[in-house]
């Protein structure tokens, strides 16, 4: 696994490793400082991860991916089949590569899922099954 944060690349040898990483930047972050990070992996797949306090967001992104056919996380309570985004919803905002971002926390899920859904990740290349996905 290969690990980019501040445009600083580096490898990431274990699962344990990854993850304690990962809960290491959640600590230094809240609703309106959050910190985005890539996860590639050796088949060049990868991973968005956006850290916003308590509220985690990935982005996952398909072998082959060539700018179409991404998918966001999806809160539990929000369903995009149901309901629509309000017009003005609540957003968390974030930092990745120096560049400012924002999420709306429907998007958002907690830490214990987001981690599911990453160590799925590392171990395939199918769409991680313990979150609810929705395409970008």
């Amino acid at each position: 696994m290969e690990w980019l944060r501040d445009g600083n690349a580096a490898l990431i040898a274990t699962e344990a490793e990854l993850v304690a990483r990962l809960k290491d930047i959640a600590t230094d972050t809240s609703a309106d400082d959050g910190i985005g990070v890539f996860l590639r992996k050796a088949t060049d797949q990868e991973m968005t991860i956006i850290i916003a306090g308590e509220a985690w967001c990935l982005d996952w992104f398909p072998v082959g991916y060539d700018g179409l056919g991404s998918y966001h996380t999806l809160a539990d309570d929000h369903s995009p089949d149901r309901e629509s985004l309000p017009e003005s919803p609540e957003l968390l905002t974030y930092y990745l590569l120096g560049h400012h971002g924002e999420v709306p926390v429907q998007f958002c899920i907690s830490e214990d899922q987001a981690l599911d859904a990453i160590r799925q990740f590392l171990f395939t290349t199918e769409m991680p099954s313990a979150v609810r996905w929705d395409l970008d």
